[in-house]
Formats: structure tokens, sequence, C-alpha cells
């Protein structure tokens, strides 16, 4: 998202609608969002929709850029979390 946009609760709201959409496709039982490390302010858009941190991982990309810290933070919401 462009820097302009931030703090709007734009990305919030894109994450919850496309996490929704997900959940309306038979199969699907959860959805991740993978942020870097570095982007704390990434690791709050999953947080504040109920999904819950399940690991660290190294990147998958091989070589982070400029300002990652190259470890991926992994967040899950489960079917069942999100409609409880």
């Amino acid at each position: 998202m462009h820097s302009g946009y931030t703090r709007r609760g734009l990305a919030t709201a894109a994450a919850a609608a496309l996490a929704a959409e997900a959940f309306t496709i038979p199969g699907i039982d959860r959805v991740e969002i993978v942020h870097d490390a570095a982007n704390v302010a990434s690791g709050g858009i999953p947080r504040k929709l109920g999904f819950t941190m399940i690991g660290r991982r190294p990147p998958q990309a091989e070589q982070p850029a400029g300002g990652e810290v190259g470890t991926d933070v992994v967040w899950r919401l489960t079917r069942r979390a999100a409609y409880s």
C-alpha cells in the first residue's frame, strides 16, 4: 500500500474482505497472512482480524527487499475461528 494511504484501515478492510471471500470457496478451511518481521504495521492487520500467529520461517524469496529482516511471520485464521 502506498504510504499516503496508510493508517486509514484500508489494508485491514481489504484483508477482511479477502478472508471472508476465501471462506465462501468449498474446501477452504484456513487463510494465512505472511509478512516480513520488520513490517510491524502489517502485523497489526491479522492481529486485528483475529488471526493467530503460528510461527516464523525463512522467507520464500532468496534475498529480502530493502528494509526487511528476512524472516517471515505467518498468521492463520481457520474457518471455525472466523465464525465462532
